[in-house]
């Protein structure tokens, strides 16, 4: 739930430049801002897939996976490989209109810096840590 939470919560953008400015490597930073966008699309595409073949009358549930293993595969991975695809082609041009690729200075509309409430949730991470 936390994780769903930060997934649709997080902008991008200030995402990358936290992580650059926590000395990060830059190939790590563009895994977590692919991995922050792919995830979630993916997840949709596959419930939306999931209904449809619902709407086809092919898929009945998870059971059918025991019932007709190779035939619920194949209409579940074919579809999803293309969508993926095609997903990993839009990403790839999002990331290029936003100027990841470049590797000059990049200026921020906004820069990261911590917060109260962020030194609020390290103290209490660091007491529940400390206690257990």
């Amino acid at each position: 739930m936390a994780g769903k939470y930060a997934l649709n919560s997080i902008v991008s953008g200030s995402l990358i430049a936290s992580l650059e400015k926590m000395k990060m490597p830059y190939s790590f930073v563009i895994i977590v801002f692919i991995m922050f966008r792919f995830f979630p699309t993916l997840v949709e595409d596959f419930t939306n897939l999931k209904k449809a073949m619902r709407a086809r009358n092919i898929y009945h549930g998870y059971q059918d996976f025991l019932i007709r293993p190779f035939q619920i595969i194949k209409n579940v991975i074919t579809p999803l490989l293309y969508m993926s695809s095609r997903l990993a082609d839009d990403l790839t041009v999002a990331g290029l209109v936003k100027g990841v690729d470049s590797r000059g200075r990049k200026k921020r509309y906004k820069e990261p810096s911590l917060k109260m409430f962020d030194y609020l949730v390290y103290a209490y991470l660091f007491a529940v840590i400390v206690f257990l």
